[in-house]
């Protein structure tokens, strides 16, 4: 018997192997992780569902080994007189309440893990990679439609266009052209230094965060932040409308319909 599920095992590990990814074997292994990584700190406890779950738990305890304590247990009269080997012992009930907690725990695994083989199966979109081309098509759009708002209302509001870069009299880079059209996307910057760095620390916490409009949700697995913990842009500026420390005002004849101001990045 022995042998049989070595071999079933191993025959297992032959076909997930060859074809598997090193990608897929490691999400396999260690998705896990990066995953309770994202999710602990997002959890809140609610507090009176934790005393009541222990309360219910102490009482079925309770409640089980009182019952099993006189339904196996020797009569009342006689229990004096049995050895103690034959009464009921509170370490077996802890035993059967410990199975009743894996057989539901199992139950509910089992249930998760057939919901999400199902779901990967009749999936149209990849399991890996970033090509998710038609169910998220549309987030990309709305996303590009409000960046491209908020330059035209930034224009609209300053009589041209932001630029690709703000920069001091000394030449150095301060703010990109996203800083810029945040006012214009509602997001306020009334408290961000535009005389320093965006990266400076007077302005770091504004920065490390993410901003929904500037991700693309085409990538499967999107890299939302940077090594530093800055908020990543998924998308390009144009860089025939958009120069350093200038912009074209009333140089596009044709409209942003034609001439987009920023596009989405083919890589994440």
């Amino acid at each position: 018997m022995k042998w049989i599920f070595a071999a079933v095992v191993a025959i297992t590990l032959a076909v997930v192997g060859y074809y598997a990814t090193t990608e897929a074997v490691a999400a396999l292994l260690f998705g896990w992780l990066s995953f309770f990584a994202r999710v602990i700190p997002q959890v809140r406890v609610y507090w009176p569902s934790v005393i009541l779950g222990l309360t219910a738990f102490v009482m079925f305890t309770v409640g089980l080994h009182w019952f099993l304590t006189h339904l196996l247990s020797p009569s009342t009269a006689r229990s004096n007189s049995e050895p103690a080997s034959q009464r009921w012992r509170f370490r077996w009930t802890a035993a059967a309440v410990s199975m009743v907690i894996v057989a539901f725990a199992a139950g509910i695994s089992l249930v998760g893990v057939v919901h999400q083989v199902g779901w990967l199966a009749n999936s149209q979109e990849p399991l890996l990679g970033e090509a998710l081309e038609y169910s998220r098509v549309g987030e990309v759009r709305n996303n590009l439609k409000e960046i491209s708002l908020g330059i035209d209302n930034a224009e609209s509001a300053r009589d041209r266009y932001p630029t690709s870069a703000l920069l001091s009299p000394e030449g150095q880079p301060l703010h990109g052209w996203e800083t810029q059209i945040l006012p214009y996307i509602g997001i306020m910057t009334r408290d961000i230094d535009m005389t320093r760095p965006w990266n400076d620390s007077a302005n770091q916490k504004y920065f490390k965060c993410v901003i929904p409009c500037f991700i693309n949700p085409e990538f499967r697995t999107p890299e939302l932040e940077d090594a530093e913990g800055y908020g990543l842009n998924h998308f390009s500026a144009n860089s025939r409308v958009f120069t350093a420390d200038k912009s074209m005002h009333g140089a596009i004849k044709d409209g942003a319909a034609k001439t987009p101001p920023a596009r989405k990045k083919r890589t994440c």
